[in-house]
């Protein structure tokens, strides 16, 4: 994570198993070992001096950060989409994806914000997101809204239960505010939601929110929705089925 003052490299108890990778042994989740006793480590590096400060929090698992900011005091924070856990990675098995039972029980994200004053002060973790979200990864934000402390929107994959995978778009207002808002369309796999700003517009959220998606039928379609409510304002199909992937990129020319 990087603010205008900051480097933030978050250091996660999950160490790669040789062994299990080659399939000679076995880790706690899949190839990797998950050792929660050892806390996660936040290593804070202040971009003019060099100093690094090294903070513990408790163990969690994650793969993307949403947005990161400087607070007062000379502080950081960080918006991380947080598991308890790995369990994810044997979660996203093929043998557990076509098991009904364990389908059922992908475990769950939480668009979390970590605090650490600069005065060693406790780091402090909360919830940001819907206590009712289910699944929050693969997070963009309006690229004007990158590293302040004031942004309020927060667009990611979601999922509604009973799932296996991701099956929705959701909007989070981190302010909490009342700006949540949910794209679902039946049989879908969407990819990660890109936020695009109108042109000569003001608000975080005057723009368009685009998707590429793997539709019911195994086609492949790009959404095109409105970022204020999520709503659908086109969807192009693609002449031809694309692999399901992760992230993409807007490219304004």
């Amino acid at each position: 994570a990087v603010t205008r003052r900051k480097v933030v490299v978050i250091e996660q108890p999950a160490a790669y198993d040789v062994g299990a990778m080659l399939g000679l042994s076995q880790a706690s989740h899949g190839s990797v070992d998950w050792k929660p006793e050892r806390g996660t480590r936040l290593h804070v590096l202040d971009r003019s001096s060099g100093e690094v400060e090294t903070r513990t929090v408790p163990a969690f698992f994650f793969f993307h950060i949403a947005n990161a900011f400087d607070v007062a005091g000379g502080g950081v924070a960080l918006d991380v989409c947080m598991f308890k856990d790995p369990q994810i990675l044997t979660g996203l098995r093929l043998d557990s994806l076509t098991s009904d039972a364990l389908a059922r029980d992908l475990p769950r994200s939480r668009l979390t914000r970590i605090t650490l004053p600069a005065d060693g002060g406790a780091p402090t973790m909360a919830e940001v997101d819907d206590a009712k979200a289910t699944f929050t990864d693969l997070p963009s934000i309006a690229p004007a809204a990158v590293g302040r402390d004031d942004y309020r929107f927060v667009y990611a994959i979601g999922a509604s239960r009973p799932t296996c995978v991701s099956n929705r778009l959701h909007k989070t207002d981190v302010a909490g505010a009342g700006g949540d808002r949910t794209f679902e369309v039946e049989g879908t796999l969407p990819g990660e939601p890109l936020f695009v700003p109108r042109p000569g517009g003001s608000d975080e959220d005057d723009g368009a929110v685009l998707a590429m998606a793997t539709d019911a039928d195994g086609g492949t379609s790009l959404y095109v929705l409105d970022a204020k409510d999520m709503s659908l304002l086109a969807r192009a199909r693609s002449p031809i089925g694309l692999p399901a992937g992760f992230h993409g990129e807007f490219v304004p020319s």
